[in-house]
């Protein structure tokens, strides 16, 4: 496999860390909880029946698991290590890799089966192992077996009642879904409880949101344990946003980055509050405002185009109450100095972001983000629909290269 190819399955493997707690928190029952690179690779905390989870996840076709292979030692080596694992414990094995066929590994699959075999099997593998690994050393050369080498020492060292019972708490979950099928997994576990046409929105959001909080939690900035009451509590509130009478809020609580602001600034919208003395701090706010707001109302667009009339008419009521402040205020500078002019203009830019938002009704009455009225008026001023300056729409800064 080429380096590249191998960077992009280890990376793919660790999201997909990430993505199975979300499976498993969705079958958990809502005492449940889960945990992303804690005790393993993802914990279940959970009073009915605490569990770890070892994944080999990969992009292409493994070979088959039998008691050869490497994923399953190191794994055993990590549970043999682990304090984390007590009697109670379950340990769920999860792999992409097809079990060799008339394998006693298949006793591993099923909770309650016979799995009398299994100790036997491995014992003798593990011996098989460090025994080609003494006479490689007592012949002076180098060791074979160097990837689970320790892993079946280890496994020989614990006493034959430890290893059974070791194997009795394992579940081995071969033939996974992979990290290409998350979405499915999710649809297959909550089709029932989503109105059909609102599917092509949720499932994407639900996920969205789910890597953001494993992603803060790996950060150390919300805590390890995401509980499935935050789960169903997120689940019903994005049935609520995509309801007839709502839109979903997907942009209020994003940053945007240094590279999306700049991408803000430069054209007429910077060239307006520049007009009215608005300073540097004005200008940063109208470019976070634009960026929530055009990326909000593009991903409304893709997602259902019957959206363009609501916000048309949104669009329309700010044109209307900008409107109304900026034509009394052209009025009663119309024989005042330029600053005075610039000055008047300013308080019609910081109404804008101020009081418009709680003055002017919403797209949909459940809209609440003030981003979007503040966003949607600095694109108007961009189009030169709105401005803020008595005088912006002659104005010489504000004449693009060809305007008449």
């Amino acid at each position: 496999m080429s380096t590249n190819h191998q960077a992009t399955d280890s990376y793919i493997a660790y999201v997909f860390q990430g993505m199975y707690a979300l499976i498993v928190l969705l079958d958990a029952g809502d005492d449940g909880a889960v945990s992303v690179e804690t005790a393993d690779d993802v914990e279940l905390v959970s009073a009915v029946q605490p569990s770890l989870y070892q994944l080999k996840h990969s992009l292409g076709t493994p070979p088959k698991l039998t008691e050869k292979s490497v994923g399953l030692w190191k794994t055993l080596g990590i549970w043999l290590d682990s304090p984390s694992v007590t009697p109670a414990t379950r340990l769920v094995f999860v792999t992409c890799a097809e079990i060799q066929p008339d394998s006693p590994l298949t006793a591993l699959c099923i909770s309650d089966s016979d799995r009398s075999s299994v100790p036997s099997l491995l014992e003798a593998e593990a011996k098989r192992v460090v025994g080609e690994i003494s006479d490689a050393r007592r012949a002076g050369s180098s060791p074979p077996h160097a990837d689970r080498m320790r892993q079946c020492e280890s496994f020989l060292r614990v006493s034959r009642q430890d290893r059974e019972r070791l194997i009795g708490q394992i579940i081995l979950q071969a033939e996974s879904f992979g990290a290409a099928e998350i979405e499915r997994e999710v649809a297959r576990r909550l089709d029932s409880l989503v109105i059909k046409n609102i599917r092509p929105s949720f499932y994407p959001r639900l996920i969205e949101w789910w890597d953001f909080q494993v992603t803060k939690a790996l950060l150390g900035q919300r805590p390890k344990l995401i509980e499935k009451q935050e789960l169903l509590s997120k689940f019903h509130s994005l049935m609520k946003e995509l309801d007839s009478e709502s839109l979903p809020n997907d942009f209020g609580g994003v940053e945007p980055l240094e590279s999306d602001l700049s991408g803000e600034l430069g054209g007429r919208m910077e060239r307006q509050i520049r007009l009215v003395n608005g300073g540097q701090s004005r200008v940063l706010r109208a470019a976070k405002a634009r960026w929530q707001a055009r990326n909000q109302r593009e991903r409304w667009m893709r997602e259902n185009l019957a959206v363009a009339a609501v916000l048309m008419r949104f669009d329309d009521r700010l044109v209307g109450e900008w409107a109304d402040q900026h034509g009394p205020m052209c009025d009663d500078t119309a024989e005042k100095s330029d600053d005075e002019k610039r000055e008047a203009g300013k308080k019609v830019l910081d109404w804008s972001h101020n009081t418009a938002p709680e003055l002017v009704e919403p797209p949909k009455p459940s809209w609440s983000d003030p981003f979007l009225t503040r966003g949607s008026y600095q694109q108007l001023a961009e189009e030169m629909r709105v401005g803020w300056h008595p005088e912006f729409s002659d104005h010489p800064s504000l004449q693009e290269e060809g305007d008449s």
